[in-house]
């Protein structure tokens, strides 16, 4: 998906309501620095390290902030059983976990990085 200048604005700026570190989120995005990883903090206490150049970035900001997974149909419940085949780095999986509390999450990745 190819994002517009002010559709990438609004991504920044949804970041500050996400992550209690936002301020990174330009830093990763743009590559300033020579850090391998970066650890974005949710709002719900969760720490997410992603590999700062590799498409993690991507898939954070698709996953967390644009909500790609995000279907009025399909909801979590707090005992359901979630199987998330071609888990990256699981990144879906750690979004589900705040729904799915007392059920269980299955995450499996094939290709090995």
């Amino acid at each position: 998906m190819k994002l517009g200048f002010f559709s990438k604005i609004q991504i920044f700026l949804n970041s500050r309501k996400i992550f209690k570190n936002w301020h990174i989120y330009p830093k990763v995005y743009w590559q300033l620095g020579n850090d391998k990883f970066a650890v974005f903090e949710t709002t719900t206490d969760l720490k997410i390290k992603i590999r700062v150049k590799s498409t993690d970035l991507m898939a954070l900001t698709n996953v967390w902030m644009i909500n790609e997974y995000d279907v009025d149909s399909f909801k979590i419940n707090q005992n359901d059983i979630v199987i998330d085949v071609g888990a990256h780095i699981g990144l879906f999986s750690l979004l589900v976990s705040q729904f799915c509390k007392t059920g269980k999450i299955f995450s499996f990745e094939p290709i090995r990085e």
